[in-house]
């Protein structure tokens, strides 16, 4: 991937063709609907994690799945619910915020930060996005990458397809790269597996 632009925070980012489209790329990512699996890398990781991702405009939902069973993420208009099922066990889940609120650190998985924040971030120009050009991936030979800085982000490198869906990305914490699509999130997606209780 060669550098051949890069656009600032604040600056009309269709001064460059590319930039102008990897916002836009970024911007469809919350204002569809769409769902896909990732496999999950992260820092602190000691088991190998896939990542199942069903987002609407307003609502996001991450399950998170190693051994030790499914950790899920929901927020949106009911807030930010977290919940934890583990094998022969009953899902537990938790009110970690209220709507507008954010999650304590120990309830927000860094992945809903990187599609809930940073990728409007870009779309919206509050990033700098410094264009890369299409993915180095075999995978992924219809994305391009932007490196994305600033204020309020998780700063790394972006790829994403053309409709807006990640291909892939390397963020503070970790990183994802796509698997597969999934079909389009239904109606029930973003019911909790059970009634969420106080924090």
């Amino acid at each position: 991937m060669a550098s051949v632009a890069l656009i600032g925070c604040g600056t009309d980012s269709s001064v460059d063709p590319d930039v102008a489209a990897f916002r836009t790329s970024a911007g469809a990512t919350s204002t569809t609907e769409w769902s896909a699996r990732y496999r999950l890398d992260t820092t602190d990781q000691k088991t190998a994690a896939t990542v199942d991702v069903a987002r609407v405009p307003d609502q996001l939902r991450l399950d998170v799945t190693t051994a030790e069973g499914v950790a899920t993420n929901m927020s949106g208009t009911k807030g930010s619910i977290s919940c934890q099922t583990s094998p022969g066990k009953a899902a537990v889940c938790v009110q970690a915020a209220g709507p507008g609120q954010t999650p304590p650190a120990a309830l927000d998985p860094a992945l809903r930060s990187v599609l809930a924040n940073t990728l409007p971030a870009i779309a919206a120009g509050r990033a700098d996005v410094q264009f890369l050009g299409p993915s180095d991936n075999a995978k992924f030979p219809d994305a391009t990458c932007a490196r994305v800085s600033g204020n309020d982000v998780a700063a790394g490198v972006y790829c994403l397809f053309s409709d807006g869906i990640p291909a892939s990305a390397n963020f503070p914490s970790g990183s994802i790269s796509f698997v597969k699509r999934l079909p389009a999130p239904a109606a029930t997606a973003f019911d909790p597996p059970a009634s969420p209780r106080p924090r």
